[in-house]
């Protein structure tokens, strides 16, 4: 069976980062559809189109909700190698992405993604427990589990 735990944008990026310290690289499942331009550049930002100049409107859904309306989900699956740390910011402020689509793409396989894109569109990280913290711990060994339908939007990176 699958199993997540359920934490915040920041216990995500933390995660990440603590892994990589480590020199293990992180596989993740992210919306890499949302906000980014990847054949050319391989970014992913937040900042990358102005779609509010655009259409005259403000786009206002949330994460949830985007998911709730299957606006956001998890539609590819990739693995960070590294990350980008500006002055004593404990945040990095971007991550480096090695991608499975291959060198002709990005940077010869290898995006940048900001902050601001890994909290609106980051759905999982995959983080050995040894890096939980004791909290996290004991949630995953002794927590109980709440069952998911199969068409839930957590499961689009597994199928």
């Amino acid at each position: 069976s699958i199993r997540y735990l359920n934490v915040g944008a920041s216990d995500l990026w933390k995660y990440a980062k603590t892994q990589l310290d480590a020199d293990v690289p992180v596989w993740f499942g992210c919306d890499c559809d949302a906000d980014s331009e990847l054949d050319k550049y391989g970014l992913y930002s937040t900042d990358l189109y102005d779609l509010d100049a655009v259409f005259g409107t403000t786009l206002t859904l949330d994460k949830p909700d985007r998911m709730r309306f299957h606006n956001g989900s998890m539609t590819h699956a990739m693995v960070f190698v590294g990350y980008n740390s500006v002055d004593d910011i404990e945040r990095p402020a971007a991550w480096k992405v090695e991608n499975s689509w291959g060198v002709g793409r990005g940077a010869k396989g290898f995006d940048v993604m900001t902050a601001d894109w890994f909290d609106e569109h980051m759905y999982q990280v995959v983080v050995l427990k040894k890096f939980l913290s004791p909290k996290h711990l004991a949630m995953w060994d002794t927590g109980t589990p709440t069952v998911l339908p199969v068409w839930d939007p957590m499961g689009n990176c597994l199928h």
